[in-house]
C-alpha cells in the first residue's frame, strides 16, 4: 500500500515538474498574437513544453529554446520575450518577421547563447541605447541577423559586453557606404576572447591590425582581404601571437610596403597552427620572407601580384603539407631549382590537407570553397623573370592540377618527364623561348594528360607539319593555324 502512494505521488510530481511555467505560457501566446502564418502554431494545450517549435528543461518547467524556422511568421516581436528567463536558443530565421528591431528585449534574456533571426525583413539601425552600451547579453556566443534590411552603420560596441562571442554575421543588410564598413578595426574586438572567426573582407577599414588581438587565443580564421590597412610588418608580429589561427587572408589589405623579411618574426615562435597565407595583390618588395620557413603545417601559400624579387628559395621544396603555391607576377629571377620539386604534398598523398573543423566558407581565386582540400594542387611562376631550362623534376609532382610557368624566360625543349602528371589539369606553358622536337613528338606527351582541359603553348617555337589528338575536354590554345588537328 505504501509503495502504491510513494509511486502516485512520484508520477503526481513528476507531471507537474513537466508542465511549463505559467507565465512563460503566457508570454509565448503574447508572442504568438503579435504574429501570423499559415497554417497557424498549435499552440493550445496546456503544457507549452510540448508546442511546437518550443522545448523546455529537461527535469523543470522552464522555456530554454524557441526554434521555428522557415515557419513564415510574419508580423513583430513581442516585448513579452523578455519573460522568457531561462532563453537559450532562439532561431526565427528564414520568415517575414519585421520592424524596428527590439535592442532591449535581447538584452535582458541572460541566458540566450543563440541568436539567429536571419532572412527576416527587420529595419533600423543595429546600435545599443546610449545608455546601455550594449544590447547584447554576456552569455551570447552566436550572433546571425544577416540578410535583413538594417540600415545606417554598425556600431561595433554592441559586441562589448559578448565576451564569448564565436560567431557574428550581418552580411547582407542595408548599412551605409554599400555595406564597406570605414574607421580602424576597433579595439573592442579584442574583447570578444572566445571568437574563432572574424571576416572583414572588402571593407573600406584603415589603419592597423589591433595589437590588442594577439588576446585572440581561440582564433582560427581572420580575412581582412580587400582593405587599406599599414603595417604589415606589425600585423603579422600580433597575429603570430594567435596560437590558434589556421587561415589569415590578407590579400590586396596592405599598399606598396617594403620588405616583410623581418628578422623579429624569424627568431621568433608563432603561426604554428598556420594552414593558409594569402599576401597577394599588396605590392609587396624585398625577396620571399625567410620566416615562412617555420611555417611547418602551411598547405596554401599565395604571394602573387606582388613586387617581390631575388630567387625562389629552394627550402620551399622541404615544406611537407605545401599543395599550393603561387608566386605569379613578382620580378622574381633564376632559375626553377628542381630543389622545389620535391615537396612532399604534391608527390604522394600522405599529406594532410583537408581542414575539416572550418566550416565557414572561403574565397580563392574567386571561387568559393568550404572545405581545403576541394582547393586544386597547383604551382603558379607565371609572369616572372626566371630563366634556365623547366627543371624535368617537375614530373615528380604527380598530384599537380594547376602547373603555371608562363611569361618568363625559360628555354630549350618541354621536358619529356612532364608527361606523367597524369593529374593535370591546366597546363600554361606561353610566353617563353621554348624550342627543340616537332609537336608530332608532344601528341604523345599530350596524350598522356588524361586530366587536361586546358593547355597553353601560345607564341612557342614548334617546327610545323604535325598533328595533334583531338579530346573532347582539352582546350589547346597557341597552336598555329596550319597546324592540324585530327
Amino acid at each position: 500500500m505504501l509503495t502504491l502512494i510513494f509511486l502516485f505521488l512520484l508520477l503526481f510530481s513528476s507531471s507537474k515538474v513537466l508542465c511549463c511555467n505559467q507565465i512563460e505560457r503566457d508570454s509565448l501566446l503574447s508572442f504568438s498574437h503579435q504574429i501570423s502564418t499559415s497554417p497557424p502554431l498549435n499552440w493550445s494545450s496546456t503544457d507549452c513544453c510540448r508546442w511546437e517549435g518550443v522545448a523546455c528543461e529537461s527535469y523543470g518547467s522552464r522555456v530554454i529554446r524557441l526554434s521555428l524556422p522557415g515557419r513564415a511568421l510574419s508580423g513583430t516581436i513581442s516585448p513579452f520575450l523578455t519573460n522568457l528567463s531561462f532563453l537559450s536558443d532562439l532561431n526565427l530565421s528564414g520568415n517575414h518577421l519585421s520592424g524596428v528591431f527590439p535592442l532591449t528585449v535581447f538584452r535582458s534574456l541572460n541566458r540566450l547563447r543563440t541568436l539567429d533571426l536571419s532572412s527576416n525583413r527587420f529595419s533600423g539601425l543595429l546600435q545599443p541605447p546610449e545608455s546601455s552600451g550594449s544590447f547584447l547579453p554576456v552569455s551570447i556566443r552566436i550572433l546571425d541577423l544577416s540578410s535583413n534590411r538594417f540600415n545606417g552603420s554598425v556600431d561595433l560596441s554592441i559586441l562589448r559586453r559578448a565576451k564569448t562571442l564565436i560567431s557574428f554575421n550581418v552580411s547582407n543588410n542595408s548599412f551605409s557606404g554599400n555595406n564597406s564598413f570605414v574607421g580602424k578595426v576597433p579595439d573592442s574586438l579584442c574583447l570578444c576572447r572566445s571568437v574563432t572567426a572574424v571576416r572583414l573582407a572588402y571593407n573600406a577599414l584603415v589603419g592597423e591590425i589591433p595589437p590588442c588581438m594577439a588576446s585572440l587565443k581561440l582564433l582560427t580564421h581572420l580575412s581582412v582581404s580587400d582593405n587599406y590597412l599599414s603595417n604589415v610588418v606589425g600585423a603579422l608580429r600580433t597575429l603570430r601571437n594567435c596560437d590558434n589561427l589556421a587561415v589569415l587572408f590578407m590579400s590586396r589589405c596592405f599598399h606598396d610596403e617594403t620588405a616583410i623579411d623581418d628578422d623579429d618574426l624569424l627568431h621568433q615562435s608563432g603561426f604554428q597552427n598556420l594552414q593558409i597565407l594569402t599576401l597577394g595583390g599588396c605590392n609587396l618588395t624585398g625577396q620571399i620572407p625567410s620566416w615562412v620557413a617555420k611555417l611547418r603545417n602551411i598547405k596554401v601559400l599565395n604571394l602573387s601580384y606582388n613586387k617581390i624579387s631575388g630567387p625562389i628559395p629552394t627550402w620551399i621544396g622541404d615544406m611537407p603539407h605545401l599543395f599550393v603555391l603561387n608566386l605569379t607576377k613578382n620580378f622574381l629571377s633564376g632559375d626553377l631549382s628542381p630543389e622545389i620539386c620535391r615537396l612532399p604534398a604534391l608527390i604522394a598523398d600522405n599529406a594532410s590537407t583537408d581542414l575539416s573543423y572550418l566550416a565557414l566558407p572561403f574565397l580563392f581565386d574567386r571561387l568559393q570553397y568550404n572545405r581545403l582540400f576541394n582547393l586544386p594542387r597547383g604551382l603558379k611562376v607565371g609572369n616572372n623573370s626566371l630563366t634556365g631550362n623547366i627543371p624535368e623534376e617537375l614530373g615528380r609532382l604527380e598530384l599537380l592540377h594547376v602547373l603555371d610557368l608562363s611569361n618568363n624566360n625559360f628555354n630549350g625543349s618541354i621536358p619529356d618527364k612532364l608527361s606523367r602528371l597524369i593529374n593535370l589539369e591546366k597546363l600554361d606553358m606561353s610566353g617563353n623561348h621554348l624550342s627543340g622536337r616537332s609537336l608530332n613528338h608532344y601528341q604523345g606527351f599530350i596524350s598522356y594528360l588524361r586530366s587536361a582541359w586546358h593547355i597553353t603553348i601560345l607564341k612557342e617555337k614548334f617546327p610545323v607539319g604535325v598533328s595533334l589528338i583531338r579530346s573532347p575536354q582539352l582546350h589547346l590554345r597557341g597552336i598555329p593555324n596550319f597546324v592540324a588537328v585530327c
